[in-house]
Parts: structure tokens; C-alpha cells; sequence
């Protein structure tokens, strides 16, 4: 399947460096397709932390995950998680788009949970009544339990959604990047999808999230990202989501609507 294949399926171990910082991205620049696609990235997360990262079509928010996921390598700067490498990780989750995934693809809603536990098993290692009953409980957590047998491709989108976490808990990823996790669903299963975002806080998971629903962002996120090829702002959404700095970053795309009770944002694509 091509979305995991691009992933290391067998990462190495890696024990996190005392002291280090959780998850550190810094003067990262990347070239794709002779234009930058980020540059002058500098960051840093604590763990346990979750971020809303906001910007426009085309600017760098799937090409970031990918790049502290490292299943790309930044042409100047580096990204450490733990003191080290991407590449040396087991504790990052990637989530894809619905978009890259082949649903086509022969599997089960349990084979697809239990992927995570297989990438902490390393090559050769066989799933022990352990590892499925983890895969059942977290399915179970996601309240996924009655789909377990059922093919991905019957899946609706909150349903896929939900699937893709219990392989990240069954995973016990400590870092979480969701790309787009909110397109397509309806306001049922955007809201179910929150409540498992924020009991992956009490359990210590530190979550990123790219989206384009700026009023969920400022609502729902304790910190935000504003992006487009490098950082517009980062912090408190009330310091972030400014008028200047909307504007800056989505620019004729961004339309300012004043009400009774106050100014709203809308964009081309969302609200």
C-alpha cells in the first residue's frame, strides 16, 4: 500500500537522549521541484503538546509532516526527535490524507490496527496474543470494535479516521502527525474525532494536526501554527490569528466578514 510504504516498516530503536528536546525542527529549508517548498522552518514541542497547523493549499503542511515523519530529508537543517533522526524512530505515527490511501487494497480493519504493533515487532518478529489484544483494546477505544472484520473499503471517512489512530495507539506512538484529518467528514465524526485527539492528551501523545477550519483551530487548539513555506506565527491563536497576519499568509483568498459579535475570517475553502 502506498501510503505505508513510504515509511520505514522496520525502524530501528532508538532510546530518546535525556534532557533532549521532545520534537525540534531547525532552519530546515526544502527544495522540491526548483522551488522552496519550506524554508527558514525553526521550532520547537514539548511533549504531550498539540498543535493545529493552518495555511493555505500548497503551503508545506503535508510536505512538513512528512519531513519530521522522515520519510523525506530536508535540504538544509535537521529535525530531531528525542536528541535524534526521524529515521531512528519507532514512536512516530504518521497519518496520511484519505487521498493516499489505496482502499482498494485487501484488508481487514484488524490487519490494518495491527500494522502498528508489527512495526515494533521488527523483521521477523510474529504477533503474540499480546500484541492482538492490544490491537483490541485500542480498537476498542477508537470504538471501532464492531468493524474489526470488516474490508477498509467499506469504511466511511470518520470510520477510516478512527482506524488509522488505534494503529497509532496499537503503535504506542509518541508522536502523532494527522494530515487533513477533518476533510470530508460531517460534524458527527469531526466531533468524535476531537474527543479521541483530546484523550490522546491525557495519555501524554503529543499531536499535530494540519486543517483548514480556522474557527476549529482557535477553538479546539491550545497552540497554533500559521504556515506558508515558513512560520507566520506560532502560539495562542488570539496572538496568532490576527487580521495582519491572516491576510499575509491567505491574501485575496481570505475574505473578512465584521458581525455583531466580532470579525470573521473566511477562506476560499473554509470557514
Amino acid at each position: 500500500m502506498n501510503w505505508i510504504s513510504k515509511l520505514n516498516p522496520f525502524p530501528k530503536r532508538t532510546e530518546h537522549i535525556h534532557d533532549a528536546t521532545f520534537l525540534e525542527v531547525h532552519d530546515v529549508m526544502v527544495q522540491m521541484n526548483d522551488h522552496k517548498a519550506l524554508n527558514d522552518l525553526s521550532f520547537k514541542l514539548g511533549g504531550g503538546e498539540q498543535i493545529a497547523v493552518v495555511g493555505p493549499n500548497g503551503a508545506g503542511k503535508s510536505t512538513l509532516f512528512k519531513l519530521i515523519a522522515g520519510v523525506i530529508k530536508p535540504d538544509r537543517g535537521f529535525v530531531h526527535l528525542g536528541g535524534h533522526a526521524p529515521g531512528k524512530h519507532i514512536c512516530i505515527a504518521y497519518l496520511p490524507q484519505r487521498s493516499e490511501v489505496v482502499w482498494s487494497f485487501p484488508a481487514t480493519v484488524r490487519d490494518v490496527v495491527m500494522m502498528g504493533r508489527v512495526r515494533r515487532l521488527g523483521l521477523g518478529g510474529w504477533p503474540k496474543k499480546i500484541d492482538w489484544q492490544k490491537a483490541e483494546e485500542y480498537m476498542e477505544t477508537v470504538r471501532i470494535t464492531h468493524l474489526a472484520d470488516r474490508q477498509i473499503s467499506e469504511l466511511s471517512g470518520g470510520q477510516q479516521q478512527r482506524m488509522f489512530i488505534a494503529q497509532a495507539l496499537t503503535q504506542e506512538a509518541e508522536l502523532m502527525l494527522m494530515d487533513e484529518p477533518f476533510s470530508g467528514l460531517d460534524a458527527v465524526s469531526q466531533e468524535e474525532v476531537m474527543r479521541i485527539i483530546g484523550m490522546l492528551k491525557e495519555h501524554g501523545v503529543t499531536v499535530m494536526v494540519a486543517m483548514h477550519d480556522l474557527s476549529m483551530a482557535s477553538k479546539r487548539f491550545e497552540k497554533v501554527m500559521l504556515l506558508n513555506q515558513t512560520i507566520k506565527g506560532f502560539g495562542n491563536p488570539g496572538d496568532v490569528f490576527t487580521e495582519q497576519k491572516l491576510m499575509d499568509v491567505y491574501g485575496n483568498h481570505l475574505h473578512i466578514v465584521k458581525t455583531e459579535d466580532g470579525v470573521m475570517f473566511v477562506d476560499d475553502a473554509c470557514c
